[in-house]
């Protein structure tokens, strides 16, 4: 497929240097984007919300640099992006597609859709809504349509730890032990966004609008 990286007659590919980093947060980017300011976008004759990609990694991460991100999409894309292009654009939220990455710099055919994450340096941001679509869906204590923790844990591949801290997007804050972890669901609110709960727990575990899941130690 045509696009500005396209190379004619390729003969050669050498791997210069190769960085890894290891992934320490889940952002839950429907309940992420909702505290970030959104703008009109219009697409395709349709205008919908957006928010500036730039903005949404800059709330999660103390620089941008000249990382990559890696975008992957729920029909099994995966993309790698140059940051120097990625903040250029914008995240479409709302309307047909989302999540959509999209900029006015770039020809239609380097845009993504329907985004399962977006993963750059120690945070991979989840879209649940696309996530509903790959992992097992059960239905826990009053709660339909869930996901258990443990599976976005895996579907996320962040580093396995002893203690996490669970992040409300009202500031509210819990640690929890990895050994709760097969207790633990997201589930969608009736208002909208994402919460999680423990079966069989205290409230005090129940982070309404989970917005970030870090690993501690």
């Amino acid at each position: 497929e045509r696009s500005m990286y396209w190379v004619k007659n390729l003969s050669e590919i050498e791997m210069l240097s190769e960085e890894l980093i290891e992934l320490k947060n889940i952002v839950i980017l429907e309940n992420a984007v909702e505290k970030i300011e959104q703008t009109d976008y219009t697409y395709y004759e349709a205008t919908d919300k957006a928010v500036k990609t730039e903005t949404l990694l800059s709330s999660y991460t103390e620089e941008l640099d000249k990382k990559a991100a890696i975008i992957r999409a729920v029909d099994g894309l995966e993309k790698e992006e140059d940051i120097d292009v990625l903040v250029t654009g914008y995240l479409k939220v709302t309307g047909k597609d989302t999540p959509l990455f999209l900029s006015p710099e770039l020809p239609k055919g380097m845009h993504v859709k329907e985004i399962l994450s977006l993963e750059y340096k120690e945070n991979i941001f989840i879209s649940m809504d696309k996530a509903t679509q790959v992992l097992d869906v059960i239905t826990v204590e009053d709660k339909d349509s869930a996901i258990k923790l443990k599976d976005l844990l895996e579907l996320s591949n962040i580093k396995q730890g002893k203690v996490y801290n669970l992040v409300a997007s009202d500031g509210y804050e819990v640690e929890i032990t990895g050994d709760m972890i097969d207790k633990g669901y997201i589930y969608k609110r009736s208002k909208g966004g994402y919460s999680l709960a423990f079966e069989g727990m205290d409230k005090q575990y129940k982070v309404k609008g989970i917005e970030k899941i870090e690993c501690v130690k």
